[in-house]
C-alpha cells in the first residue's frame, strides 16, 4: 500500500521547488513530523490551490497513522477540488482507509461505492476489494464478504496478479471467519488450516489455530484442538498478548477436558506473568480447577485474596465460587454467610439467586438447623419454575423428619407423590424418604410397604441398596436377626457396591452377630472394616461396639486396648470421662485397685467439674478401703458432703448403696446427707426402691439412738411417696421414737390415731404389738386383752402376730403356764421366718415335756427334724430329746435307735458325744 502512495506523489505534472520540495525531502526520508511542517507551510504561504501539496500532506497523515487529519485532507480535496479522474478515485479510495482505521466501516463502504472502476488504476482494485471486505466482515455482512472474495479472486486470476502474502493471509482469515459466522464450520475449517499452514510464525497463522481450537473446541473434538494450541510455537511469538491469548486458551481447554493438574499448570504461570487486573479473572479460573480437584483449602485460600473487587460480576462469581468451596468443606458457618450476602445483593431474577438460596438452605441443614433450612428452602419450595422447586420440598421433608416432626414430613411427600411428572428416580427417592418418616416412627409395616414400592420403580443402584439396608434394619428392629442377616449377605455380595453402603451394611451386619453372641466373627468383621471406615462417628460406633463386647467377655487386656483406640475419636469431655468411668469400674470388678488408685490420679489432672471429682472420689474410697487406709479412708468420706446431690449423677445404684454402707460405719453424718438428699434425689432408683433404702437407713439410726437423724429421714419418706403405707411409716417412726425416749404417752397417741385414720396399713400389727407391751407394763389388762385379742383376729398371718405370740410364750413358759404357751405357739410355728417357726417348734415340744407328756413331746421334736431339715443343730437337739422321751416311757430299744441316729446324722455335735453317753448308760 505504500509502495502505492510513492506512485500517487507524481500523479501532477508540476512540481515547484520550495518548500514542497523540503516536505518531500523529509518523506521519503520517512521524517513525518518535518515533512508535515513543510507542506503545511507551502500550503499557506505558496499555493492553497496546489493539490499535489494537500494529496501529499494527506499521505504524510496516513503513514503517520493520523488518520482524522488524513481524512479531513483528503475530504478536503474531493469536496473543493476537480480532481482528475485516477486522481479523484485515489482521494476516495484513501478516504475510505481513513474510515476503515476510524472504525467507520459504513462510511468505508459508502466510499468504495462512489469509485468509478473503469478510472481506478488497475493495481488499486485488490487494495479496494480488500478494503471493502474488511470492512463488510466487520459490519458483519458475511455474504457481502463471500461474495466480494469471490470477486477478487476472480479478478487475480485474471490479470494474473498476486497479492502480498501478508493480505492474501488476512483475505483467507476473513474468508474463514465469514463461513465460520454462517455456521459453515467445514469451510471455516478447511480455511484456517489453509491460513495456519502457510506461516506458522505469523500472527494471522496463531489467530487461525486459535479459532481451529475454538472450533474443534465447540465440536467436543478435544484432542484435535489440544494439537492445534500444541503447533504454536511460543519462542517465535514475540507479542506477548498472542503468548498470553495461547496459553490462555489452552488452559481452558484443558479444564474442558478435565485436565485440571496441566491447566493449573499454564494459570499459576499466567498469574505470574499478568500484570494488568485480569489477572484476577485467572485467579478465579485457577482456584476453579483446584475446586475441582476438591482441594477446597486451596480453592478458598485463592478466592479469598479476591473478595471485594469493583468488578461487580467479578465479585458474584467469586463470592458464588468461594461458598461452593465452603459448602463443600463442610464450612457451613461460612458459606451461610457468602450465600446471604449473595442473596442480598441479588434479585429473584439473577442466574445464580435460586442456587444461592438453595445452597444456604442446604448450608442450615448440614448445620442441623433444620428450622432455618425450612425457612429458607420454603421460599424455592413454592417457585415452579425453580429447578430446586422438588428439591427444596424434599430437603423441607427431611428437615421436618429431623425435627421428628413425622406427620408434617409425610404428608409434604405424599403432596410430592401426586405430581404425575416425576421422574422414577425422583419418585424413588420420596418414597424412600417416605419410608423412612414411617420408619423412625415406628410404624415398620408401612415403612416396608414404601420400601417395597421403591424397586418396582427400578431406580438408581444406590437408591435401590438404600432401600436394601432400610429393610435390614427393621428386621433388625423387629427382631428378625435372620431376616436381616440375609438382606445384609445379599447387599455384601454385589460387585462394586457403594461404599456408604457397604459400611452400614457391614457395620449392621456387626452387630447383629454381637447380638447373637457370635463374638468371633465380630471381631473378624470388625477387623475387616476397621482400616475401610473413614468417618468418625462410624469408627466411634465400631470401637464402641467391641469395648462392650470385650467387657461383656471379661476379657480386660482387649477392653484396655480398644478404650485407648476409642479414646482418640472421642472429642467431647464428658464423653471421655464416661469412657474412663466404665475402665475404672472394669478395673474395680477385678480387684485391680493399685490400677483404679493410678488411673483415678490421672483422670483427676484432666477432669475437674464436681460431677467427675464426685464418682472419682467413691474409687479412691474403695481403693483405701482395700488397703485399709482409714486415715485417708475418713477424709475423703468426709468430703462427700461438699458435694452437691446433682454432683452424684455418674453413681450408680450399686454405687450409691455401698456408699451409705461405708458411710455407716466412718461417718453418721455423711451417711445421713448421702440418705437425706442423693438418695431423694437421685434418678438411678425407683420410688420403692428410694423408699426401702430410706426404711433401712432409719431402722439403723434408730438402732444407734440418733433419733432425731431418723425423724427427718422418716418425714422424707412421707414427702416422696405417693402410697399410703409409707405415709403411715413416718407417723410410726415417729410414735416408735416417742416410745424409745420414754414418752409412751405421746407414742400411745399417735398408735390410736394411726389404727384409727390407717386400719388396714401393714404396720397395724406392730402398732398392736407396742399398745399390747406399753398396756401390759402399765397394766392395764382391759387394754392390753383388748388389742390382743384385735391383732389376732384382725391380723392372724401377719409376721409380727407371729413374732409377739412366741415372744409371749416364752412369758408363759416361764410362768410355767405351758397349756396357753403351746395354744400361742401353734399359731407361731406358721411363720415365714424360719427362726421364729423352728424356735416356736421346739418350744412346743419343751411345753410338753415339761407338762410329762413324753409322748406329744417326742412327736413334736421329730417334727422338727423333718419341718427343719436346713437348721441341724435344733434337729440334733431334737434327736436328742426324742431318745430321752423314749427312755421316759421306757421305751429303751427306741431310745437307743435315736440315739443311733443321732450319731449316724449329726456325728460331730456336741449331742452325739451326750447321745454316746445315754447309750452306755442304757447298756
Amino acid at each position: 500500500m505504500k509502495k502505492l502512495l510513492f506512485i500517487c506523489l507524481f500523479l501532477s505534472i508540476e512540481i515547484f521547488c520550495s518548500y514542497f520540495d523540503i516536505g518531500i525531502l523529509y518523506f521519503l526520508e520517512k521524517k513525518y513530523n518535518l515533512a508535515e511542517y513543510w507542506l503545511k507551510k507551502s500550503y499557506l504561504l505558496e499555493d492553497k490551490n496546489n493539490i499535489d501539496v494537500l494529496l501529499l500532506l494527506g499521505n504524510v497523515y496516513y503513514l503517520d497513522k493520523k488518520y482524522e487529519l488524513a481524512k479531513k485532507t483528503y475530504l478536503t480535496l474531493y469536496k473543493n477540488y476537480l480532481l482528475p479522474p485516477q486522481t479523484d478515485n485515489f482521494v476516495k479510495f484513501m478516504i475510505a482507509e481513513c474510515n476503515i482505521y476510524l472504525g467507520k466501516y459504513e462510511e468505508t463502504i459508502k466510499f468504495c461505492e462512489k469509485i468509478d472502476l473503469q478510472n481506478l488504476d488497475k493495481t488499486l482494485l485488490p487494495y479496494l476489494y480488500y478494503t471493502k471486505i474488511f470492512a463488510l466482515y466487520k459490519m458483519g455482512e458475511h455474504n457481502s464478504v463471500l461474495t466480494n472474495i469471490s470477486l477478487l479472486n476472480a479478478y487475480l486470476n485474471t490479470e494474473k496478479i498476486v497479492l502480498e502474502k501478508e493480505i492474501s493471509q488476512q483475505i483467507d482469515y476473513i474468508l474463514a471467519e465469514s463461513w465460520y459466522e454462517k455456521g459453515n464450520y467445514k469451510n471455516a475449517t478447511e480455511n484456517f488450516k489453509k491460513v495456519a499452514l502457510e506461516n506458522n510464525e505469523s500472527k494471522i497463522s496463531i489467530y487461525a489455530n486459535l479459532r481451529l481450537a475454538s472450533i474443534y473446541e465447540e465440536q467436543k473434538k478435544y484432542q484435535q484442538a489440544e494439537t492445534c494450541l500444541k503447533s504454536i510455537n511460543l519462542e517465535y511469538i514475540s507479542s506477548d498478548e498472542i503468548k498470553f491469548l495461547v496459553k490462555y486458551n489452552t488452559a481452558k481447554l484443558f479444564v474442558k477436558q478435565n485436565k485440571f493438574l496441566d491447566a493449573i499448570k499454564i494459570y499459576n504461570q499466567l498469574v505470574k506473568e499478568t500484570k494488568n487486573n485480569f489477572v484476577k479473572n485467572l485467579r478465579l479460573e485457577l482456584a476453579y480447577c483446584y475446586f475441582q480437584l476438591h482441594d477446597f483449602d486451596k480453592t478458598v485460600s485463592i478466592l479469598s485474596q479476591l473478595k471485594s473487587d469493583e468488578n461487580e460480576e467479578l465479585n458474584f462469581n467469586v463470592s458464588y465460587l468461594l461458598g461452593l468451596a465452603y459448602y463443600n468443606n463442610k464450612n457451613y458457618i461460612e458459606s451461610i454467610k457468602l450465600f446471604s450476602e449473595l442473596i442480598k445483593k441479588q434479585t429473584n431474577k439473577n442466574k445464580w439467586y435460586d442456587d444461592a438460596y438453595y445452597l444456604l438452605g442446604l448450608s442450615y441443614f448440614n448445620l442441623k438447623e433444620y428450622k432455618k433450612a425450612i425457612k429458607v428452602l420454603s421460599e424455592l419450595s413454592v417457585k415452579k419454575s425453580s429447578i430446586y422447586y422438588i428439591s427444596s420440598q424434599i430437603y423441607i421433608a427431611r428437615a421436618y423428619k429431623e425435627l421428628k416432626e413425622y406427620e408434617l414430613a409425610k404428608n409434604m411427600l405424599l403432596k410430592l407423590l401426586e405430581n404425575k411428572s416425576l421422574d422414577n428416580e425422583i419418585k424413588s427417592v420420596i418414597l424412600y424418604e417416605l419410608a423412612d418418616c414411617y420408619k423412625l416412627s415406628t410404624d415398620y409395616n408401612a415403612a416396608l410397604q414404601y420400601y417395597e414400592q421403591i424397586f418396582a420403580l427400578k431406580p438408581s443402584d444406590k437408591i435401590k441398596y438404600l432401600a436394601k439396608f432400610s429393610i435390614a434394619e427393621i428386621y433388625s428392629y423387629l427382631g428378625k436377626y435372620s431376616e436381616s442377616e440375609q438382606v445384609l449377605t445379599e447387599l455384601l455380595n454385589i460387585k462394586d457396591l457403594n461404599k456408604e453402603i457397604m459400611i452400614k451394611s457391614k457395620l449392621l451386619y456387626v452387630k447383629l452377630k454381637y447380638l447373637s453372641g457370635d463374638y468371633s466373627t465380630v471381631e473378624k468383621v470388625a477387623a475387616e472394616i476397621m482400616n475401610v471406615v473413614s468417618a468418625d462417628e462410624e469408627k466411634k460406633y465400631l470401637l464402641s461396639l467391641l469395648v462392650n463386647m470385650y467387657i461383656k467377655t471379661k476379657n480386660l487386656d482387649k477392653t484396655l486396648e480398644y478404650t485407648n483406640k476409642l479414646l482418640v475419636f472421642l472429642k467431647d469431655n464428658n464423653e471421655r470421662f464416661l469412657l474412663q468411668l466404665r475402665v475404672l469400674r472394669l478395673l474395680l470388678a477385678n480387684n485391680m485397685y493399685q490400677q483404679v488408685f493410678d488411673k483415678v490420679l490421672s483422670l483427676q489432672k484432666e477432669f475437674v467439674s464436681q460431677e467427675q471429682k464426685c464418682i472419682l472420689s467413691y474409687f479412691l474410697i474403695k481403693c483405701y478401703q482395700n488397703s485399709q487406709q482409714e486415715k485417708n479412708l475418713n477424709s475423703v468420706i468426709s468430703k462427700l458432703k461438699t458435694f452437691l446431690p446433682q454432683d452424684y449423677n455418674l453413681y450408680t445404684k450399686n454405687e450409691i448403696s455401698d456408699l451409705l454402707n461405708l458411710s455407716v460405719l466412718y461417718n453418721t453424718d455423711v451417711f445421713v446427707y448421702l440418705a437425706e438428699y442423693v438418695l431423694v434425689s437421685s434418678k438411678v432408683f425407683t420410688e420403692n426402691e428410694k423408699i426401702e433404702l430410706l426404711k433401712k437407713s432409719v431402722e439403723y439410726l434408730i438402732n444407734n439412738k440418733n433419733f432425731s437423724s431418723a425423724i427427718r429421714l422418716a418425714t422424707l419418706i412421707k414427702k416422696i411417696a405417693s402410697d399410703i403405707d409409707a405415709i403411715v411409716y413416718t407417723e410410726f417412726v415417729i410414735g416408735r421414737v416417742y416410745e424409745l425416749t420414754g414418752k409412751k404417752t405421746l407414742a400411745e397417741n399417735v398408735y390410736k390415731s394411726i389404727i384409727e385414720k390407717y386400719p388396714n396399713s401393714q404396720y397395724i400389727p406392730k402398732i398392736c404389738v407396742s399398745l399390747i407391751n406399753y398396756y401390759s407394763e402399765k397394766g392395764d389388762k382391759e387394754q392390753a386383752s383388748f388389742y390382743k385379742e384385735f391383732l389376732l383376729s384382725k391380723y392372724p398371718d401377719s409376721e409380727e402376730t407371729y413374732e409377739y405370740l412366741y415372744n409371749n410364750a416364752l412369758d408363759l413358759v416361764k410362768e410355767n403356764r405351758f397349756e396357753e404357751a403351746i395354744k400361742n405357739l401353734s399359731f407361731a410355728v406358721n411363720s415365714k421366718n424360719k427362726d421364729i417357726a423352728v424356735k416356736s417348734q421346739k418350744l412346743i415340744a419343751d411345753c410338753y415335756y415339761n407338762l410329762g407328756k413324753y409322748k406329744e413331746a417326742a412327736v413334736e421334736y421329730l417334727q422338727i427334724i423333718y419341718l427343719f431339715p436346713d437348721k441341724p443343730d435344733f434337729c440334733a437337739e431334737a434327736q436328742y430329746m426324742v431318745g430321752i422321751c423314749a427312755e421316759k416311757l421306757n421305751l429303751y430299744d427306741e431310745a437307743k435307735k435315736a440315739y443311733r441316729k443321732l450319731k449316724t446324722n449329726y456325728p460331730n455335735t456336741l449331742w452325739a458325744q451326750e447321745s454316746e453317753l445315754r447309750l452306755k448308760q442304757i447298756k
